[in-house]
C-alpha cells in the first residue's frame, strides 16, 4: 500500500491527490506556495495486484483541474475533448463493496 498525499490550492479551489511524492514536495515547496501539502488522505495500491480498478488521471490546463476516474469510458470520452490530456493511471483501488 502507498499513501495518497493531499495537496490543496486556494488560487485555484482545487484539492489534488498524488501518489508520486516527488510531485507532492515539488508542488508543496514551490515558491509560489501555490500548493499546500494536507497530509496523507489514504492509502491504494500503486500497481494492479490483480482484480483492482485503474484509477486514471485527466488535466485540463484552460479550466485548471484535474479528474480522477475508474470509468475508461469517461477517461476515452474526455481524452477526445480539446484541452483534456490523459496523464495515466494514478493508482489501483479495490471494486466497490470487495
Amino acid at each position: 500500500m502507498a499513501p495518497i498525499f493531499r495537496l490543496y490550492s486556494e488560487l485555484l479551489k482545487e484539492h489534488l491527490f498524488t501518489v508520486d511524492e516527488n510531485e507532492m514536495e515539488t508542488l508543496a515547496g514551490a515558491p509560489e506556495n501555490i500548493w499546500k501539502y494536507e497530509g496523507v488522505a489514504f492509502y491504494v495500491n500503486p500497481t494492479d495486484t490483480g482484480g483492482l480498478l485503474p484509477v486514471y488521471r485527466l488535466y485540463n490546463a484552460k479550466i485548471k483541474n484535474h479528474l480522477l476516474t475508474t470509468d475508461a469510458n469517461e477517461k476515452d470520452w474526455l481524452s477526445a475533448k480539446p484541452g483534456w490530456v490523459f496523464e495515466g493511471v494514478a493508482y489501483y483501488v479495490d471494486a466497490a463493496g470487495d
